[in-house]
């Protein structure tokens, strides 16, 4: 039976604290189990598995900081011990459950948030994906509305929306053409300025 305890007793610390020590001590049926320098430690909360974190082997204790957590917000944590026997093997600690952590709010009021990069991968495919649709959708616009026309005339348009003369003085037909094609052009546009924000966003959490 493996076990595994908190050697420092600590098992909490504050968000954006990166230097308390959490030393582990494993047990193999009773007696001190040997360390390797290939020791991690492992997280999950309630919605399953986080990250992993390099242990230092320091007295036969594994070694982590919370530097080394600094990606999760505050919350409530479940850890637990992976090592690599001497005979290649992979054992974990403890055999049953799983030692509690917990991260607190510091005085800031700030407290993080955890991105996992699948998330961020295909926010970036759908919204390329997005992109392309409405660039076709703009460029059927134009070729709808005029017959066959390069996309360029849809920048020529900016220019005549900018002058209220030329815009008095457009027929129906031109209007309508400026209007079938400026409106997906301005819906990705919004899309564009929404993942400057989105990733905006994201730097500001991991500052």
């Amino acid at each position: 039976m493996r076990k595994l305890y908190l050697a420092n007793g600590n098992n909490q610390f504050k968000f954006a604290d990166t230097a308390t020590e959490i030393r582990l001590n494993a047990f193999d049926d009773g007696a001190p189990a040997t360390l390797t320098a290939g020791a991690k430690v492992r997280v999950k909360n309630n919605s399953g598995y986080l990250l992993e974190a390099a242990a230092s082997v320091t007295n036969n204790q594994a070694v982590i900081t919370s530097g080394q957590l600094s990606k999760l917000p505050v919350g409530s944590y479940l850890i637990e011990l992976w090592d690599t026997t001497v005979k290649g093997d992979t054992a974990i600690y403890p055999s049953d459950g799983f030692l509690a952590l917990q991260i607190n709010d510091n005085a800031t009021g700030l407290s993080g948030g955890l991105v996992n990069n699948i998330t961020v991968d295909d926010f970036i495919k759908q919204f390329s994906s997005l992109s392309q649709e409405l660039r076709k959708e703009a460029s059927d616009a134009v070729v709808n509305s005029v017959g066959t026309i390069n996309l360029s005339s849809v920048v020529d348009s900016y220019a005549f929306i900018g002058s209220a003369t030329k815009w008095n003085d457009g027929t129906t037909n031109e209007r309508v053409f400026l209007i079938k094609t400026m409106c997906p052009i301005l819906k990705l546009m919004i899309v564009q300025k929404i993942l400057v924000c989105y990733f905006q966003s994201l730097y500001q959490i991991y500052q």
